[in-house]
């Protein structure tokens, strides 16, 4: 049985942009800015619909973590708990396609983007941390989802931990075949997991629609 303990919600980042863009013109980067943080919740949706149409199996999922550890604020797309350990899902929402090169992610074109992997790694040892901390000897892996159907990219080492758009079902058919009852204190561990979630990253820019009574 899956068990969401924390679901998806537009951030108040976003919503407000959205405000702020109904009422005046924005400029190019926030206008970028806002495009990007929407795509981005579009992929994570795609990403919820594929977990709920092929994942049955006994897992607690958490949506939209922030968290601080250590002074450092990180976002966890989505945490998933099952008897074998923690997986977080960094989610991409690419469309088109792209290179591997040496370990950088470029664009057809020959434009350089930030490597999900990197963020991903930064994101478990971050995590790690924090369990060490708490004492949780629970293992962590982690996951990057690529969701855009049209997402190619080309040279991937195939020791990567990529999820492609054309895999998603089948790694979550097969997610469910390694699940068993949770215990005690994995579903304790789901709880501080929610106890310990920031409303809103330190790291946000501080854009005027925060002093706009929503």
């Amino acid at each position: 049985m899956m068990h969401l303990l924390k679901i998806r919600q537009k951030s108040q980042l976003l919503h407000g942009l959205q405000l702020l863009d109904q009422r005046m013109n924005l400029s190019d980067q926030d206008k970028q800015y806002l495009y990007n943080l929407e795509k981005g919740l579009e992929g994570e949706e795609l990403f919820d619909a594929y977990v709920k149409k092929y994942l049955y199996g006994e897992v607690i999922i958490l949506n939209d973590l922030l968290l601080t550890i250590r002074g450092t604020t990180i976002q966890l797309d989505t945490l998933m708990i099952t008897t074998e350990g923690v997986r977080i899902y960094e989610v991409k929402n690419y469309k088109g396609s792209y290179e591997m090169q040496s370990g950088r992610l470029v664009t057809i074109s020959g434009q350089e983007i930030s490597n999900p992997l990197s963020q991903l790694n930064r994101s478990l040892i971050k995590l790690r941390h924090l369990f060490n901390e708490w004492e949780v000897s629970e293992t962590v892996d982690g996951v990057v989802a690529f969701v855009e159907p049209s997402f190619y990219l080309y040279n991937a080492d195939p020791a990567d931990p990529f999820v492609f758009p054309s895999q998603l079902a089948l790694h979550f058919l097969t997610f469910n075949k390694n699940m068993t009852r949770l215990s005690k204190s994995q579903h304790f561990l789901a709880k501080k997991l929610i106890q310990a979630n920031q409303t809103s990253a330190s790291h946000e820019k501080n854009y005027r629609f925060m002093t706009i009574i929503l």
